[in-house]
């Protein structure tokens, strides 16, 4: 019986509808849209993060992508006091085409997987004076009305959402 439940619940997961959300920079002092992330279920208990910075403003280069998934907020990797451990997100990537896979995690039907998005940025904010680039972060966050958000609740801004996975 518990593995009848278990297939039934990961056969669902597996029908996570595709979800888009913002790419933000610099999100508590000014925020930046650097980009998008979507989901894309890969049928296998994966999906794909992708990472789109076609609309990347000048200035913006990407150094790194991170990703990870949870069926809670709690279970993402944190540090004690609430902020993410993005080195320990199970998708990584350093190069073209900025994609991350990540398992599927098990939740109950009716409620959200959470996806925390990552990608560690230079902003070149003046070449010409030759000081060198700030180091910066973006995180995923939905923007949508009616889409599911959240913040990590350490000390930064660090945001995820979350894609609801339909009841049977």
């Amino acid at each position: 019986m518990k593995k009848f439940l278990l297939s039934l619940c990961l056969c669902f997961l597996l029908a996570i509808p595709a979800m888009a959300a913002d790419l933000i920079a610099d999100g508590r002092d000014n925020p930046t849209k650097v980009g998008e992330v979507s989901v894309v279920n890969n049928g296998d208990g994966t999906y794909d993060v992708l990472f789109d910075f076609s609309g990347i403003p000048a200035g913006w280069s990407v150094v790194e992508t991170h990703a990870e998934s949870a069926s809670v907020p709690s279970m993402f990797p944190q540090t004690k006091k609430g902020n993410p451990k993005v080195g320990k997100f199970e998708g990584r990537a350093d190069a073209a085409p900025w994609t991350c896979t990540v398992k599927a995690r098990l939740v109950a039907f009716g409620n959200p997987v959470y996806i925390a998005a990552h990608v560690e940025l230079l902003f070149d904010h003046d070449a010409d004076a030759g000081t060198p680039p700030l180091k910066e972060s973006a995180w995923a966050k939905a923007t949508e009305a009616g889409e599911v958000a959240g913040e990590f609740p350490g000390s930064n801004w660090a945001t995820y959402f979350g894609i609801p996975i339909p009841a049977p």
